[in-house]
């Protein structure tokens, strides 16, 4: 057997050429981000096939190959095979078997490659001018190799070469409708038409399209006697009931700007957003807790869809803003730990409406679960596009949020058609039992193939719906049906988006490889609201192609079926041990070797130490045994070290992870988790 050293130091190892952050799959078939640390020459093999090949391999180091697959996992021994290829492999892996693999013609004798997995290996083989690469059909479809040999046969050559032209192609979601109606337009020739309609369901009460155009055009007339105009950020602080949708309405119907805020937010939460919008007037309803936003000097105007409204005053005159204008402003969670809020225009909304309609297929006689806090983005979608597609909506209380069995009988007794449900409630509520659910959407962290399979049938379709807040709530969907093995990807964007996938200096990477995921399209939104350097960092003016582009941090790849599949996020990494770790590689592991419900991953500092933790819901598997099945996917230093189990995972009110919680969670449990390791102490 010949060492990596040896091989070097005789010149026979070219140099390893697999795509810089593209491969190797683990045996589950999940793609790893990677970089090359090359015991050869690079600038040999970049001079040899073009510049471009510089996008694929990074040199750091002349000394010794290592693959960093999730860490730095040492490459210690050399095999050479039929050819004269070098093939370099982890220890106690098995040379891969490359007869079912195919040549790509006019690339093609002396070879270099590396292997992570027995079957994922890419062998370039350098034979005069020309290169050929093998690799096994097993993990690589044709596709994506052709447009890794597109890449190395264009070399330098200008970037709106071959290569770009596919993915330009692969990246469209097609043409948008031209300005599709203002959001009130919309709603508002449901009220003429169809003024008896139910609007809005909440606590066994239904209120008429009349009834809450009527309360809304009333709460525009008390925002204007308040002194709000045209353009003013108004906050509502109503909570999620039917005075909320009427208190999304009203400023808008004032031409002012909607900004949902929850009046439980901490105290430090709440000044920052006061000050970031400049707002002077809240909304409430009647038994609203605002006594922080009143000791903060705002104004504050009730809204009561009860109360004997005017006719007239119900129906006066509007100042409706422009489509150019901002309809409403979002707060993130900012990763300074301030919060962002984000700017979304009229367009922006307008073009949502129009394509959730379309997409779901809404119709009159469709009833939507209103289930997100206000200020969640989804409750945007709930409301406006609901509304504006003629349909009605049940708001669920808090209760029903946070009680699966509530929520499964408010679902059946208001005979609920369509219904965004986080996946990690889903679990929890038996599909069974709602035979008059049409469509069902989920999105916003990751979930299993089974979820698919218990939720989609022939009567009942299952969306895998993707999108950051700052794009408009969704730009891509999946349209999933029985049998995923796992997590369904995410499709393809909507009408009018455009997806770029790039490397870390914003240029486009082939088919199948790795990167940062940039959008395009009408649902951007204007910025972050007053915070110009938080807006230039994230949305860029000119992007690919010339086009502003907002830069997600989402990790994804371009699949061989051309749907888009979620690889993590940029800002999930992190160290463990000094390995750095995907915390979402671990998640999509417990999922789908332990057959866990639910999963999260967490790095917990106990005991003077860090700890890589594992929390489970409904595990198929006895975690006493986790070890074997999570090392055949996840290197042992990305295996958790303990696991814990729970009934749920915590939750934050807009239905993700609240992972300040998972802490408490582990401490609690501390004589109750199984250690992973299985009496292993390496991590002691």
């Amino acid at each position: 057997m010949t060492t990596i050293e040896e091989l070097a130091a005789a010149g026979s190892l070219v140099a390893t050429a697999l795509p810089h952050d593209l491969v190797p799959n683990t045996t589950a078939g999940r793609v790893a981000r990677m970089r090359l640390t090359l015991p050869a020459d690079v600038a040999t093999v970049t001079e040899a096939v073009g510049g471009h090949l510089s996008r694929w391999v990074r040199a750091e180091s002349a000394t010794i190959g290592v693959v960093d697959h999730y860490q730095e996992a040492a490459l210690v021994k050399v095999e050479l095979t039929p050819g004269g290829a070098a093939v370099v492999q982890r220890a106690a892996a098995a040379p891969g078997d490359l007869r079912g693999g195919v040549v790509i013609d006019g690339t093609g004798g002396q070879t270099a490659s590396l292997l992570a997995e027995a079957r994922s290996t890419v062998v370039l083989s350098r034979d005069g001018d020309g290169w050929d690469l093998v690799h096994c059909t097993d993990w690589y479809g044709e596709r994506t190799m052709a447009s890794w040999a597109r890449s190395l046969e264009q070399g330098g050559a200008d970037p709106a070469g071959p290569l770009t032209g596919e993915l330009i192609a692969l990246a469209s979601g097609g043409p948008a409708a031209p300005d599709p109606p203002h959001v009130l337009a919309r709603i508002e020739s449901w009220v003429r038409r169809t003024p008896d309609a139910p609007a809005v369901r909440h606590l066994g009460r239904t209120y008429r399209y009349a009834e809450i155009w009527s309360a809304a055009h009333a709460l525009a007339h008390s925002l204007r006697v308040a002194g709000v105009s045209a353009g003013e950020n108004v906050l509502i602080a109503t909570g999620r009931s039917v005075d909320g949708v009427v208190a999304m309405l009203g400023p808008l119907l004032a031409g002012a700007v909607t900004v949902p805020v929850d009046p439980q937010w901490p105290v430090e939460r709440l000044r920052r957003v006061i000050e970031a919008t400049r707002a002077a007037v809240f909304v409430h309803a009647e038994k609203t807790a605002t006594d922080l936003l009143l000791a903060a000097g705002l104004t504050g105007v009730p809204t009561d869809v009860d109360a004997g409204i005017d006719a007239e005053m119900g129906t006066g005159p509007v100042t409706t803003a422009g489509l150019g204008a901002s309809a409403y402003v979002i707060f993130t969670s900012g990763t300074t730990g301030v919060p962002k809020g984000v700017e979304v225009s009229h367009r922006a909304l307008a073009h949502l409406c129009e394509t959730t309609a379309e997409v779901y297929q809404l119709r009159p006689d469709d009833t939507v679960l209103a289930l997100a806090p206000l200020y969640f983005d989804v409750s945007a979608l709930e409301t406006f596009a609901t509304l504006g597609a003629g349909a009605s909506m049940c708001v669920a209380t808090d209760d029903d949020r946070l009680d699966p069995y509530l929520l499964t009988e408010l679902l059946r007794a208001e005979g609920v058609t369509v219904a965004d449900l986080p996946p990690s409630l889903m679990p929890f509520v038996d599909p069974a039992e709602l035979p008059g659910l049409r469509l069902v959407t989920a999105g916003g962290e990751a979930f299993n193939g089974r979820q698919v399979e218990g939720w989609a049938t022939e009567r009942r379709r299952f969306l895998n719906c993707y999108g950051p807040t700052e794009a408009t709530v969704q730009v891509s969907v999946m349209d999933c049906a029985p049998g995923w093995p796992r997590t369904p990807p995410l499709g393809r964007p909507l009408p009018g988006f455009e997806f770029f996938v790039v490397d870390d200096e914003l240029r486009p990477v082939p088919r199948g490889a790795v990167g940062e995921l940039l959008i395009s399209g009408p649902g951007l939104a204007e910025g972050y609201l007053n915070d110009p350097d938080q807006t230039a960092q994230r949305f860029l003016p000119a992007g690919p192609l010339g086009r502003r582009v907002y830069r997600t941090g989402d990790l994804v790849r371009w699949r061989n079926d051309d749907n888009l599949e979620f690889h993590g996020r940029n800002d999930r990494q992190a160290k463990i041990n000094g390995h750095r770790i995907e915390l979402g590689e671990i998640e999509s592991a417990l999922l789908d070797r332990l057959g866990a419900r639910a999963a999260a991953a967490q790095i917990i500092h106990s005991g003077g130490r860090d700890r890589l933790v594992g929390f489970v819901v409904g595990s198929r598997e006895p975690l006493a045994g986790a070890l074997r099945l999570l090392t055949e996917v996840l290197p042992r230093y990305a295996t958790p070290e303990l696991l814990v189990p729970l009934d749920a995972l915590p939750a934050t009110a807009t239905g993700k992870v609240d992972r300040a919680r998972l802490v408490a969670a582990y401490e609690r449990s501390r004589g109750t988790t199984s250690r992973a390791m299985n009496g292993d102490s390496s991590h002691e």
